[in-house]
């Protein structure tokens, strides 16, 4: 769910584009309320929800790494520094030196240095990739450094964005038609009369493929909506500065960007 803030700011980068002024509905103490109406210049009002395209599953794990301390982990044993990635399904608790060490010092003893499954899994000791695979550990590296000592990376979006030429924006667009999808939206976002609506996304930068796609090409293709959905807007920041992708039904996809 987006924080207060982001819908504030979905609201104004909205307004800036459309002229519409944002009135919040949404106060936070009833269910089921869209957040916004954008009141136009001639009185009328179109609906405006504001929702997030991002990976529970991952920021639960981030959160994990963080409340835990993983960052730096003392093995002893290691004749090297490690450098060891994690994964959105690393059960953090179990990661012990113990474990690390049932996988690192094999790897040590065979004089392997780089550790990448499922890459080179065949050529690994045996009980290093399944110690690996039972703690959700994507890769390991040793390097020169403090022997003995394991860095721990936080779990990122490890998935490899694939820049499509015939279908731009494949990513971004399977976001839009997810979230679209969704009851509530929908049920937010009904109006009576045949008026706009306008669902915002934000793209959690954790979220690499939909937002990789927002630093390229529009996609060449219209999102499949419901009736209740005329206008879709995807967003993400950029170090300071908005990227904005918008599908009108009656103009098709355009941009922004900029800052507010």
């Amino acid at each position: 769910m987006p924080s207060q803030s982001d819908e504030d700011q979905a609201a104004a980068v909205i307004a800036k584009v459309t002229g519409g002024k944002p009135v919040r509905r949404d106060d936070g103490t009833a269910s089921g309320v869209r957040d916004f109406d954008l009141i136009f210049g001639d009185g009328h009002a179109e609906p405006l929800e504001v929702t997030q395209a991002t990976l529970p599953e991952l920021n639960k794990a981030i959160a994990a790494h963080e409340t835990r301390r993983m960052q730096l982990i003392q093995v002893p044993g290691l004749s090297q520094q490690w450098h060891v990635f994690s994964s959105s399904v690393t059960p953090f608790k179990t990661v012990t030196p113990a474990r690390l060490a049932r996988m690192l010092l094999p790897l040590e003893s065979s004089a392997v240095d780089t550790f990448i499954l499922p890459g080179n899994a065949r050529s690994l000791p045996k009980v290093s990739v399944q110690e690996a695979q039972a703690l959700g550990l994507i890769a390991a590296f040793a390097h020169g450094g403090q022997h003995g000592r394991v860095v721990l990376s936080r779990p990122s979006d490890d998935r490899e964005w694939i820049g499509a030429f015939e279908n731009p924006g494949q990513y971004a667009l399977a976001a839009v038609e997810e979230l679209a999808g969704k009851a509530d939206n929908q049920r937010k976002l009904a109006v009576r009369g045949g008026a706009d609506s306008h669902l915002f996304i934000w793209i959690d930068e954790r979220n690499f493929l939909p937002w990789a796609d927002l630093r390229s090409k529009l996609p060449s293709k219209a999102p499949t909506l419901p009736a209740e959905i005329t206008n879709v807007w995807l967003a993400t920041t950029v170090y300071d500065r908005i990227i904005c992708w918008r599908y009108a039904d009656a103009r098709g996809w355009s941009s922004w960007e900029g800052t507010i």
